[in-house]
């Protein structure tokens, strides 16, 4: 009895230490690395962070990434310029006002500058928010696309990018899918004749701490591939984004208003607080959520064959 008893404790005690030893990793679609185990956040963070490029343009800003060798990123479509709609007899079409100069700031902090011709023309794309920059950098780290359709309901999933908050610094966030098809009909603009502009494309909604400047980062599942691109970090309205343009092209006014009377002091110019109140909401507040665009509604898929390992950009 006592040998039996040695003998069954002896299984257990194995069991229990071969329990604790971490399966072998294997390779994944990733283009540049192997893939990491969901819960190893620092290890997946230092895998894509190389693939993920700052944008900025005027006086916003966004993040991009890399889907191919040849160095093209994608982003949001708002990112890079303004979306300009006007009204046909086919519904709403999109024009991109893009800046004469955009630039891309990589992973190891060179900055690429670009004219507005580096912007591919694709209207439909634009109109789902999705664009790509030709940046003609060469590199070995980008990210290779998944299947938005296989995606489920509460799984995880991560986001890396440069939110306000982050102030430069590439940051990442953690949470789950809460719907994969989803459609809203909330205006994403007006027309120029001032008709509302509704998505009639699908969303997934993602839980996770989404802010201004995260448009255009990279949702990647645990595979890690890009399975879509944040476009809205939650509510916001058409008429917040004129506030903050009158904002920046100092339509609000000055700061205080000088009156005509010597003797009476200056007094605050309300409407200018209102517009630096909601810039700053737009750049730096999170509802907890966001929306984000599948890659499926990009006709120009990211390439999925695997690609040298790399951690830098060449």
């Amino acid at each position: 009895m006592r040998k039996n008893l040695a003998a069954v404790t002896l299984v257990f005690l194995c069991c229990s230490v071969t329990a604790q030893v971490a399966p072998p990793r294997r390779e994944s679609k990733h283009a540049h690395a192997k893939q990491a185990r969901a819960e190893n956040y620092s290890q997946r963070f230092n895998d894509v962070r190389c693939a993920i490029v700052q944008i900025l343009r005027d006086t916003a800003f966004g993040t991009g990434f890399y889907i191919n060798g040849n160095g093209d990123v994608l982003t949001a479509s708002h990112v890079v310029g303004k979306k300009v709609w006007t009204s046909t007899d086919k519904g709403p079409t999109v024009d991109l006002l893009v800046p004469a100069v955009i630039s891309v700031v990589t992973s190891s902090n060179e900055v690429i500058v670009l004219p507005r011709s580096a912007v591919e023309e694709d209207r439909e794309g634009w109109g789902f928010d999705l664009a790509v920059i030709r940046t003609g950098k060469k590199t070995s780290c980008w990210l290779a696309s998944g299947d938005a359709s296989a995606t489920k309901t509460g799984e995880h999933v991560i986001a890396v990018g440069f939110p306000g908050l982050a102030f430069g610094s590439t940051a990442l966030y953690s949470g789950i899918v809460s719907a994969v098809k989803m459609k809203t009909n909330l205006p994403i603009g007006q027309t120029t004749t001032g008709q509302d502009v509704i998505p009639t494309n699908e969303f997934i909604r993602v839980e996770m701490p989404i802010s201004g400047g995260l448009s255009g980062a990279p949702v990647i599942n645990d595979e890690n591939q890009v399975i879509a691109v944040v476009t809205n970090a939650g509510l916001w309205s058409d008429q917040m984004d004129r506030l903050i343009e009158m904002l920046d092209t100092n339509q609000l006014g000055p700061p205080l208003y000088q009156p005509p009377l010597v003797k009476t002091k200056d007094t605050l110019n309300s409407s200018w607080v209102i517009g630096v109140l909601a810039k700053s909401f737009h750049q730096y507040s999170s509802p907890g959520y966001g929306d984000c665009v599948p890659l499926s509604y990009l006709k120009r898929q990211p390439a999925k064959s695997v690609a040298t390992s790399s951690q830098s950009d060449h």
